[in-house]
Parts: C-alpha cells; sequence; structure tokens
C-alpha cells in the first residue's frame, strides 16, 4: 500500500524532526491516526474549523502556529452573472491541470447570493495554481490568495436541519434513515470502509450514536446528530439531524 508506506516513512522522520504530512481525507487521517498510537504528539490544520481535508504535523516543535503548516487560501473571483460553478467543476479543472488531489484541501463555495469560491493548498502550489487556472467551464477565472483572518467574515454553506423517525440511534439505521438507502447499502458502505465516526473509521455498524457525534459517509457528506426529541408511542426515536451534502 503507496499510502501506508508513505505513512511509515513519515513515522521514521518524526524520530528525529517534526514531520508535515500532505493533504489527508477524513479517511486517511483516521489510519495515520492508528498508526501514530501513543508513539508521538501531532497537530491537525485543514485551514479553518471542521476543515475535511487537514495537514498534520507529527512530533511538532512547541512554537507551533499556522503558518507551520504551509496551508495557503485563494479566492477564485470569476463572473457570476453569467455561471454557476459548483465543487465538481472546480476540482475538476484543478485536477486537469496535472495536480495530485493531496496538494489540495478543500474547496468552498459560500451559500450566499453570490457564493464565492476559496480553495486551500500547500503553499507551493500558489503561483502555479495562479499562472494556470485561467478558466473554469470556460469562464475567465482570477486567483488571488488571502489571508486566514479575512475567513472571519465569510459565510460557511449552513447544515440542512432534518427531522427522522428511526428505530434505534444504532449508526447504521441512522445512515439508511438520512440517505434514505436500504440497510444492504449502508452495510456496503461499512465493508468498504467509507464511514466515519468523528474522523475515524468505523466498522461498527452497531455502534449508539451520541449527541453531537460526526458522523462522516464518503461522497455523500456529513451528519451531526443534534439531538433526541422524544419518543413516539411505538418506541421508535424522533431525532435531529444537521447534514451537509
Amino acid at each position: 500500500n503507496v499510502l501506508n508506506n508513505s505513512f511509515l516513512n513519515y513515522l521514521k522522520r518524526a524520530e528525529f524532526e517534526p514531520v508535515l504530512t500532505i493533504f489527508l481525507d477524513v479517511t486517511e487521517l483516521s489510519e495515520l491516526i492508528n498508526m501514530i498510537g501513543n508513539d508521538h504528539k501531532y497537530l491537525i490544520n485543514g485551514g479553518y474549523e471542521d476543515a475535511e481535508r487537514v495537514r498534520v504535523i507529527i512530533s511538532p516543535d512547541e512554537d507551533v502556529d499556522f503558518s507551520s503548516f504551509e496551508i495557503k487560501i485563494l479566492k477564485i473571483d470569476y463572473p457570476q452573472k453569467f455561471v454557476k460553478l459548483n465543487h465538481r467543476n472546480v476540482l475538476g479543472t484543478i485536477m486537469s491541470l496535472g495536480i495530485n488531489r493531496n496538494v489540495i484541501g478543500d474547496i468552498i463555495i459560500t451559500s450566499d447570493e453570490n457564493p464565492e469560491i476559496y480553495v486551500f493548498v500547500v503553499s507551493e502550489m500558489v503561483s502555479y495554481l495562479e499562472n494556470n487556472l485561467l478558466s473554469i467551464n470556460n469562464y475567465p477565472v482570477k486567483i488571488k490568495e488571502i489571508l486566514p483572518e479575512e475567513l472571519t467574515n465569510i459565510h460557511f454553506k449552513e447544515g440542512i436541519d432534518k427531522q427522522l423517525i428511526v428505530s434505534s440511534k444504532r449508526l447504521d439505521v441512522i445512515i439508511a434513515g438520512v440517505l434514505n438507502i436500504s440497510r444492504n447499502e449502508v452495510n456496503r458502505y461499512f465493508e468498504e470502509k467509507k464511514v466515519l465516526i468523528n474522523h475515524q473509521v468505523c466498522e461498527n455498524r452497531h455502534y449508539e450514536c451520541k449527541s453531537s457525534d460526526l458522523i462522516s459517509v464518503r461522497k455523500f457528506g456529513r451528519i451531526i446528530l443534534d439531538e433526541e426529541v422524544k419518543m413516539t408511542k411505538k418506541n421508535n426515536f424522533v431525532i435531529k439531524v444537521k447534514i451537509w451534502h
């Protein structure tokens, strides 16, 4: 496994110096944390709170700050009056430039009336994207690097509130209810290790979910269990969840 070999190299180097990883998705992060165990300290950052794709510093120095993660934030300006761009448009165009996915972090499209696009990248990719990412879907774009503090006024996409009636708070039951799919389909996601609880791969479909648990299903989005509202007369649970697709 190429990825596991990379992780092993990280851990060998971390014996002698702090090590900074590439961007990792939630599954890769879970695997790395399991491999680190109690052998090293580590810090995680994806450029903003609740980022899905993150970089990890293993065996960090005491004076680590955001700059140590070498994450840059790019704003993509585009003609909003003429085109509506989505995550797939942006990522697909970036990948078409021959860039590896692991140098790109999250791509955020805000939920304002005039949505703005932000891309988190490793620092060494900034000039390349500024010079080569000139259009998306045949519409001209301009790349501008912004400072982390400029994100504070950005309205991130809000999750969708949903109320469900479920027979139990088991993980597989909640996923089936939220995604409106069969239990057999849910079981396949567990077998393919696509289900995570609080950023850790979870293979236990019988896990009893708790309030504030973050459930991630790869390619489907994230779910947060808000609260249990009440029990029905048939002893089913009425729960509230927040969903990000």
